[in-house]
């Protein structure tokens, strides 16, 4: 007897255990729904085996693999591998570790070798520390350490060595004691060294001076129980130290103290790493999923869940970080790398047993949430579990909740009264005179304790007290007339007043159920323009929001109408649905997410805790915030609910990188941000990124090339590059900015890169002017060359002139004083002569005399004249001749001329021509036999005097001969 009352006994307790055991465990998992996204090497990872993660100061996330480094925006990884064929490529392909130095340098531990990335460039320097002790170099490098001076801890192959940034500096430790140690970094610079060959701690200060490597303080000795080959530093300078057994024990030394904290943790699993949140949660990575320990207690294990699609895979997590926005990653062992945000565990999945039952309305009624949904009615128990209610497979489209009943529509059966328990108290149909339509788009109750129905047909409203139904409907014939005839929603405002929103504009119905006011949106003139009116909320100051499917929400405060749409917060102009939460901010619900109005900053921020949800397809309409501030979803798998009591914004700028610049389709090493180009390099191309894991595809950039087009512009969504080609010569900045809406650029941080194009020095100003000095100063030393000649010419010419004019006259005076005095003399001599018989020879000698006395004249005229007009010219001929010709009375003498020109002719020219046309008058005279001599002179195109006669002539050929 007592034997069985015993084991009655003992089955009682474990049934008591077990039933606290499953209490506490639907208690833990009711309290979060961890989620997280996968990003494999599908998504552009190099390979899914993760080794290491690592935030930079820009906020980018570096990745190490057994196959590659990744640097990841959120939005596209870069992959840097070892290539042979390129100098500055990675050493290897295995990554081992990650650190940051205070330059922004990247220091990249691999299995052969250390490596120093800068950024900018792209560029790795390659380091192989030499250990002296041995024929041949140390392969294995891991950077554990970087402390606040810039100092590094190397591990090389399980031995340590110092390397100082500043100084450039390899320093291996050679104390014995440092041998098999592991390092760790306090948050005051201090290193401390576990030893577990001889179970010390030591601590060693380290600032400037590398000199004394070896720690020369030594604290507790003898302590450590567990041994192993981990230590880590929490946010309270506490050391962890764990080995990586099957069952691993962590033991704790407070540096602070310098004692060691009694508790010891045992972890049932092997761990490969330890990370700390900002709350000092230790998340410990293990061969079994995630080990959360807080205060010295564990807390929690996040492991792989069959029923969840977006929990940690299975197998071995190897690494875990915590980055600046509160993002933990981690680093899977065969499964790529997984990211969670401390708010999504603000949301939680209810789900039905179907499969995408989407969720259409959502009430409350004592405290328990119901919802609608296509196969179905539902509460939600207190583990966040469904219970099936009424209309098991029918389709209830709409839900409210008066004091006591629950109102519900099925479609095409009209309208329900429920009790609490799911009892169906009353119908209501249009066959019964109750509604407009039997399909139902949304019930509401209101504070006037009355029942709005929405139908596909008009408007139904009963009110509760009366217990009559009044029907509205676009029937102009009747007092209670809408313009909208299809309608989704309808609120009662503070006033009493009903607004009824459809597809043409919002009614406005005063107590009487009469319509007062209008809103149209159904044209470009409208107060909505253009669009349909989904919601209509009344906010705490009796400002009213209205959810649009085209042109975003609108801001109504009784006087002006204001618009917030992608042009200025919201990421998408469809807004299904609106409601405002316990902290007075207004949710818009659209299929790019959720956002919520910051009333502080006066627009809508996206939230971060939606992405990775199941569905972005929200329902129309389907919100509702609960008694608690809990705000309820309606989406197309599940309900969604949301602790929007601890939703907080990101209201932080995003910082825009510029890594990469491409010159001439060529990447180019840009170390500052200044870049020169050359005469030939036209084309310039800029690629930039932000880091927002979240919400990539809401982030938004601008650019712009000051100096050649100082007007910012809009990026392309899908592609964070921008290329200018034919560049023209001068300084340029670049600049981008980022933003996680399109309206929200003003403050954003730039990141700028100067850009000098120099012109070549042969098309500067400087070069054309002195060329055009070049060129005006060789003319001007022509010219004065060429003038110089010209007047030493001219001068040269005047001597010579004035020497010919001097001669002439000279001749001129010698020829009449001399000559012309003796030829004077003869002729007056023989005129004396009386002799008649020499009358005949005097007669001659005469003749001579006069024809030498005629010459010297001519030759006088012609000497005493500088230039001689050709008119004159004729003239002294002309008389020459006639006189001549008087000697030959049977010779006619005949003249013409056409003289225009008038030429001037020299006197040397004068001189020679003249004695050539006495020449041929005289031959013409003695020896043609001519009776007429014609003597025609011309000066029109040319100089042109022919003397013609008709005598004998004689024969040119013979006389040529001859």
């Amino acid at each position: 007897m007592k034997q069985t009352k015993r084991i009655t006994n003992l089955l009682l307790l474990k049934s008591l255990m077990l039933f606290f055991f499953l209490l506490l465990h639907n208690f833990i998992i009711a309290q979060k729904q961890y989620r997280f996204l996968q990003y494999n090497f599908s998504d552009g990872l190099s390979q899914n085996s993760i080794s290491c993660i690592y935030q930079d100061k820009d906020g980018l996330i570096w990745i190490g693999t057994q196959d590659g480094l990744n640097s990841f925006d959120g939005s596209k990884f870069v992959t840097y591998k070892h290539n042979s064929q390129k100098k500055h490529s990675i050493s290897d392909q295995f990554v081992t570790s990650i650190t940051e130095d205070n330059n922004g340098y990247l220091w990249i531990g691999t299995r052969n070798g250390l490596n120093k990335l800068n950024k900018k460039t792209g560029y790795f320097e390659y380091f192989n520390i030499k250990n002296k002790s041995k024929t041949k170099n140390i392969k294995h490098h891991d950077v554990s350490i970087a402390d606040k001076e810039g100092v590094f801890v190397i591990t090389v192959n399980n031995e340590y060595a110092f390397y100082n940034s500043k100084q450039k500096k390899i320093i291996e430790i050679k104390a014995e004691e440092m041998k098999s140690v592991v390092p760790v970094f306090d948050s005051k610079n201090q290193y401390w060294w576990v030893s577990y060959n001889n179970k010390n701690i030591y601590n060693k200060f380290l600032k400037d001076s590398l000199a004394a490597a070896t720690p020369n303080t030594k604290f507790i000795q003898n302590k450590i129980e567990s041994g192993g080959n981990f230590a880590f530093m929490d946010k309270s300078d506490v050391v962890w130290l764990c080995n990586s057994n099957n069952h691993s024990t962590i033991e704790l030394f407070d540096t602070k103290t310098k004692q060691w904290i009694r508790n010891k943790i045992s972890i049932p699993a092997r761990i490969y790493h330890i990370s700390f949140d900002t709350s000092n949660t230790a998340w410990i990575s293990t061969n079994n999923g995630i080990y959360l320990v807080k205060n010295q207690t564990m807390i929690e294990h996040i492991a792989s869940e069959t029923s969840n699609p977006y929990s940690l895979p299975t197998g071995e997590i190897l690494y875990t970080l915590h980055d600046n926005d509160n993002n933990v990653w981690i680093a899977s062992a065969n499964a790529g790398i997984f990211i969670s945000h401390p708010s999504f565990t603000n949301f939680t999945f209810i789900h039905t047993p179907y499969i995408n039952n989407k969720v259409k309305a959502i009430t409350e009624l004592d405290n328990t949430i119901w919802f609608a949904t296509n196969n179905g009615l539902y509460t939600v128990n207190k583990n966040n579990t469904a219970t099936l209610k009424a209309f098991a497979n029918k389709q209830v489209t709409a839900l409210t909740a008066d004091e006591n009943n629950i109102w519900c529509a099925v479609s095409e059966e009209g309208v329900f009264l429920l009790n609490k328990y799911g009892t169906i108290l009353n119908h209501f149909t249009k066959e019964n005179n109750s509604l407009t339509h039997n399909t139902v788009n949304q019930l509401t109750y209101t504070k006037s304790k009355k029942i709005i129905v929405l139908t596909e047909s008009g408007v139904s409203i009963y009110n509760s007290i009366t217990k009559q139904w009044i029907k509205l409907s676009t029937d102009k014939s009747t007092k209670n007339t809408l313009h909208n005839y299809f309608t989704f929603n309808a609120i009662e405002a503070a006033n009493k007043n009903i607004w009824i929103a459809g597809t043409t504009g919002i009614d406005i119905l005063n107590k009487d159920n009469v319509s007062i006011q209008y809103f149209s949106s159904n044209s470009d003139t409208a107060s909505f323009p253009n669009t349909l009116i989904t919601k209509v909320i009344q906010d705490n100051k009796n400002n009213f929001w209205i959810a649009t499917i085209s042109q975003g929400v609108f801001y109504y405060d009784g006087k002006k109408i204001t618009q917030y749409s992608e042009k200025n917060s919201l990421t998408s102009n469809i807004v299904y649905s609106l409601e405002i939460d316990n902290q007075s901010r207004v949710w818009a619900i659209s299929p790019t997410g959720i956002n919520v109005f910051d009333t502080t900053a006066k627009q809508f921020f996206p939230i971060v805790g939606i992405k990775g949800l199941l569905s972005a397809n929200f329902s129309l309409g389907a919100i509702y915030k609960s008694k608690n501030g809990t705000i309820y979803l309606g989406s197309n798998v599940a309900l969604i609910a949301i602790n929007s009591n601890k939703i907080q914004l990101q209201k932080q700028q995003l910082q825009s990188i510029i890594y990469k610049v491409n010159v001439n389709e060529n990447s180019i090493a840009f170390d500052t941000s200044f870049i020169e180009l050359k005469e030939d390099e036209n084309s310039v191309s800029f690629e930039f990124r932000t880091s927002n894991f979240m919400q990539p595809q809401f982030v938004f950039f601008q650019y712009r090339l000051k100096g050649f087009n100082d007007e910012w512009i809009d990026a392309n969504m899908s592609e964070r590059r921008v290329s200018y080609t034919t560049l023209p010569y001068g300084k340029f900045i670049f600049e981008v900015r980022a933003s996680r809406s399109q309206g929200n650029f003003l403050n954003a941080p730039i990141a700028t890169i100067s850009i000098y194009k120099k012109i070549p020095f042969y098309k500067t100003l400087l070069f054309k002017f002195l060329m055009i000095a070049f060129i005006v100063i060789v003319l001007l030393l022509l010219f004065y060359f060429r003038l110089k000649r010209k007047l030493k010419l001219q001068k040269q010419k005047l001597i010579a002139e004035q020497m010919l004019e001097n001669e002439r006259l000279r001749i001129s005076r010698d020829l009449h004083d001399n000559i012309g005095a003796y030829t004077s003399a003869l002729i007056a001599g023989l005129n004396n002569i009386p002799t008649q018989q020499t009358s005949k020879q005097t007669e001659t000698l005469k003749e001579y005399a006069q024809n030498i006395m005629s010459n010297l004249r001519d030759s006088i005229w012609v000497l005493s004249s500088k230039n001689i007009v050709f008119t004159k010219f004729v003239d002294r001929f002309k008389k020459y001749a006639l006189t001549i010709t008087e000697s030959y009375p049977n010779i006619t003498l005949n003249f013409s001329e056409n003289i225009k020109n008038n030429t001037v002719l020299p006197f040397n020219i004068t001189l020679q021509l003249f004695r050539i046309l006495q020449e041929v008058l005289q031959n013409a005279l003695k020896h043609a036999n001519a009776k007429n001599i014609n003597i025609f002179f011309e000066d029109e195109h040319q100089l042109l005097i022919t003397i013609e006669d008709d005598g004998t002539g004689f024969e040119i050929e013979q006389t040529q001969n001859n």
